[in-house]
């Protein structure tokens, strides 16, 4: 998708969810911003932008400048995740909880991320060049419409 896309993409999934349907693990609505796990959310929509600016300055897709886009936007994600995590628990929610059981509690999570991730990109790494070459994604250098 790109990066404007990909953020657009996410940006559209929170939207709708806090307008109330029912999209996220726990349900949907306004108040889900006060959900620990929020802050996810807004770190997909960054990771999205970002990983999207990485593969679009890429010249050529290869396994490794995949893994790399994967990881930057798994270390996005889980930078803006757990300080969000670790404030609604505390804070909010009134529930005594360190920062850094706040990280060693996601790290079940981060372990089938970062398999997730893997899987991502060996499938961009042999999808993408496809999508390239019909003009369905984006090449570099190449002037896009605005």
């Amino acid at each position: 998708l790109g990066a404007k896309l990909g953020m657009a993409s996410q940006l559209v999934y929170v939207l709708i969810g806090l307008l109330g349907v029912p999209v996220f693990a726990n349900g949907g609505g306004p108040s889900y911003v006060l959900n620990p796990t929020f802050g996810y959310l807004i770190g997909f929509i960054i990771a999205a932008y970002i990983m999207g600016k990485i593969v679009e300055s890429l010249k050529n897709i290869s396994l490794i400048n995949m893994m790399i886009s994967t990881a930057v936007g798994f270390i996005t994600a889980y930078t803006i995740g757990i300080p969000y995590f670790y404030i609604i628990y505390n804070f909010y929610l009134g529930k005594p909880l360190s920062f850094i059981a706040s990280i060693t509690m996601m790290i079940p999570y981060m372990i089938k991320d970062m398999m997730l991730a893997a899987i991502v990109a060996l499938t961009a790494w042999k999808v993408l060049p496809l999508l390239r070459r019909t003009g369905a994604a984006i090449n570099p250098g190449t002037p896009q419409k605005k």
